[in-house]
Order: C-alpha cells, then structure tokens, then sequence
C-alpha cells in the first residue's frame, strides 16, 4: 500500500495472482462505477489469459461464467 492504496497498474498488483477491480480511477473515471468498470475488468481478463499458465483453464472457466451473467 502506498499512501493508503493499493499499488497496481491498470489492476494488477506487484503480487503475483492478486488483482483489483473497481478502485476509484482504476485507469478511467468511471472504473469505480457499475458503467465504467467493465472494460477494467476486460484488461484484467485478457491479462490473466495471457500470462497466468496453469490458471488459464480455471480462469476461461470463470470468464465464461462472468460473460453469460
């Protein structure tokens, strides 16, 4: 935490598997909001596919699940 945040780029912590979602200006004004945090949340999905290995099958899994709520 650095001054009382957490740190991250675009939602992705220094911490390997930890992630935010829905902080106060994310990356864009509206990522705290319900209209804005998608496409957050998008970047982070296309993140985690891309760079997290053996977590793909659980993360496709749960990105299906997200998409089809």
């Amino acid at each position: 935490m650095k001054n009382g945040k957490p740190v991250h780029e675009r939602g992705i912590s220094p911490v390997k598997g930890l992630f935010f979602i829905g902080l106060p200006w994310q990356y864009q004004r509206g990522s705290a909001l319900i209209c804005g945090v998608g496409k957050d949340a998008e970047f982070l999905i296309e993140h985690i596919k891309t760079n997290s290995g053996s977590f793909k099958k659980i993360a496709n899994a749960s990105i299906v699940s997200l998409i089809s709520n």
